[in-house]
């Protein structure tokens, strides 16, 4: 498994990049997490801009060009001990 911290890709940095094998052959499996921190206890608005940040910029560029299949992408919102997560499925 190899991790990434702040690796560039597409037009900017993502705050982590996983890339690894699983299942059977050996698929890749590539991961793009983006985390903001909200305000206020209604994170909606932190977790919409964590997705659209990872869509403008291009966040799974790297991954989608190493083969990676599927390509999860999760926008982490939190606000002091609380947090949301979405995920979306890029395959």
């Amino acid at each position: 498994m190899q991790r990434f911290g702040k690796w560039e890709s597409g037009d900017g940095f993502a705050d982590i990049i996983i890339e690894t094998e699983y299942g059977p052959g050996s698929t890749r499996l590539g991961i793009v997490i983006e985390l903001k921190y909200s305000e206020s206890e209604k994170m909606d608005a932190a977790i919409g801009e964590a997705m659209k940040q990872m869509e403008e910029k291009n966040y799974t560029a790297l991954l989608q060009a190493k083969g990676c299949k599927p390509v999860l992408k999760y926008g982490i919102a939190c606000h002091k001990k609380k947090c949301r997560v979405v995920m979306q499925e890029l395959l």
